[in-house]
């Protein structure tokens, strides 16, 4: 039995009829894999637990989520201070993975690693008794959500119609019940946003499982809606290659790390090679922002990490994310956030 069902069952109860009891059988599951890190397994609440990770192997936690027996979420924010491996066995759970950031390979019995590649999404069934290898490279913190579920939750339970299912969501869902199934794929603006707005949970013990239930229940939702609706025999409205969805990805990754420059739309395509038009509803429709809305959140999700780990003035904060007049800058920032940038300062 795997790490994450075994922490289900006895979230769930079973032969266990006390909190007390819960918590005492979930830490000695969790050791069999963590043991020599775990500083500290917490009942967050009746089916919400943590468990904490200490230095000097790791830090960080991992916080299980049961919504039914048939049903769990993992939110995992760790960081490995040396290469660690975890081994998990089968029970044919389908497991939609969403990963933020971090290095990691997984493997299976007979197969090839995988190298996990950041900000992406991947799903596997993974057969009964088939022995998983997770690979953790050391000092490079990980950030990842997991969706584990039985194939006759999202057929039953859900409401599925599996005789309306495309190609693409039928592929897992009807594969043989012995047999792996793996698929992964770049994350989104939008399940991105939503994977990290798990990880910075609010702070509220007795609100926290309500909002990471919504969240994650809103991340499934978006993950289905994309498979359900892609059309693999079709084109996008503009003709996307994958040559132009890489193009894409480069325009990202320009705009999000080099928050000081000025790229006019000109200047950018002819960067990236694609033409304005497809560079600019191409963008927006794989991304589901535009670019211009797109550099103003990098600019400002910088911002709070600035505001959260340094002593830098507003202002010096405000020239460092690309804003010239500070006015401007904290004008933005309540807009976007609700709150300047110094009261998200002292109150965060």
């Amino acid at each position: 039995m795997d790490i994450h069902t075994q922490a289900h069952k006895d979230l769930s109860g079973g032969h266990l009829h006390t909190r007390k009891n819960n918590f005492a059988s979930l830490r000695e599951s969790l050791t069999q894999n963590f043991g020599h890190c775990i500083k500290q397994v917490e009942l967050m609440g009746q089916d919400y637990v943590r468990l904490a990770l200490k230095p000097p192997v790791a830090e960080g936690y991992v916080d299980f989520i049961e919504f039914a027996p048939d049903f769990i979420a993992v939110i995992s924010n760790i960081c490995f201070y040396d290469d660690m491996v975890l081994n998990y066995q089968g029970e044919d759970w389908i497991r939609f993975n969403f990963k933020l950031s971090g290095g990691m390979s997984l493997g299976f019995d007979g197969q090839n690693d995988l190298d996990i590649e950041e900000r992406s999404s991947h799903i596997f069934i993974q057969p009964k008794g088939l022995i998983q290898t997770d690979t953790y490279h050391k000092n490079t913190p990980s950030q990842w959500v997991s969706i584990l579920c039985k194939r006759e939750r999202l057929v039953d339970n859900l409401g599925f119609n599996p005789e309306q299912f495309p190609a693409k969501m039928d592929d897992f869902l009807s594969c043989g019940k012995g047999d792996l199934f793996f698929a992964k794929q770049k994350l989104n603006f939008s399940t991105e946003k939503l994977v990290m707005s798990l990880m910075n949970s609010p702070q509220n013990l007795l609100l926290r499982p309500l909002y990471l239930k919504a969240k994650i229940y809103e991340l499934l939702y978006e993950y289905l809606d994309g498979m359900y609706c892609a059309d693999e025999t079709q084109p996008t409205a503009l003709g996307l290659s994958q040559k132009d969805i890489n193009k894409l990805d480069e325009a990202r990754y320009l705009l999000e790390n080099d928050l000081l420059a000025t790229f006019n739309m000109k200047d950018l395509s002819r960067k990236v090679g694609l033409n304005r038009n497809k560079l600019s509803y191409g963008f927006r429709d794989h991304f589901g922002i535009t670019i211009f809305d797109f550099c103003k959140e990098s600019r400002l999700k910088k911002a709070c990490e600035l505001l959260r780990t340094t002593d830098k003035s507003v202002i010096e904060i405000a020239y460092e994310v690309g804003y010239s007049h500070p006015g401007s800058f904290s004008s933005a920032f309540k807009s976007h956030y609700g709150a300047t940038p110094r009261f998200f300062r002292n109150n965060v």
